[in-house]
Parts: structure tokens; sequence; C-alpha cells
């Protein structure tokens, strides 16, 4: 015989009901984590990411500055902002 109830309400006849509870208790939170977890990681994903500083070798001179796609952008001494495409990567 085929009933629908909750297994909580199956298990209530029994001794071991407790147990059951507090089973579905875990498994549910256990989802919840589960699915806060992913919509963490989502979030990172979609977050804007800084450009990361690195070296490289521009002519005879090594500057530091940012890579996108084939450019490099980079601040001289004196504060003016250059980019280049004919550049080297420093290690």
């Amino acid at each position: 015989m085929a009933t629908s109830a909750s297994a909580a309400k199956h298990a209530s006849r029994y001794a071991f009901a407790h147990m059951v509870t507090a089973g579905v208790k875990r498994a549910e939170a256990k989802a919840a984590e589960k699915a806060r977890k992913a919509e963490e990681r989502a979030a990172r994903k979609a977050a804007p990411r800084k450009p990361k500083q690195v070296t490289a070798k521009v002519g005879r001179w090594e500057r530091t500055g940012t890579v996108e796609g084939d450019t490099f952008t980079y601040t001289e001494a004196k504060g003016a902002t250059k980019t280049t495409t004919k550049f080297a990567l420093i290690g």
C-alpha cells in the first residue's frame, strides 16, 4: 500500500524516528550550504577583475603596468600614461 507522506511521519511509528528527522534536517542544511556556495562562486565570477601588474621590457627599459589583450599600458616617471604593442614580458 502506497501513501504520500513525509519520511518523518512514516518513521514516527518506530524508535528510530529521531534519526530520520535529524538526517532530513542535515540534508536540508547541506543543500542550503551548497546553494549558498554556488551563489558566492557566481558572484565572484561575475565581479570585474582588476588588471594584474606585470613587468615588461619596452625598448631597452623595464616598465611596470598592465596587459590587456596585446597592448601594454604603463605610466612614465613624469606621470604620462602610454600604451604599446611592442613589448616583452619579463618572468
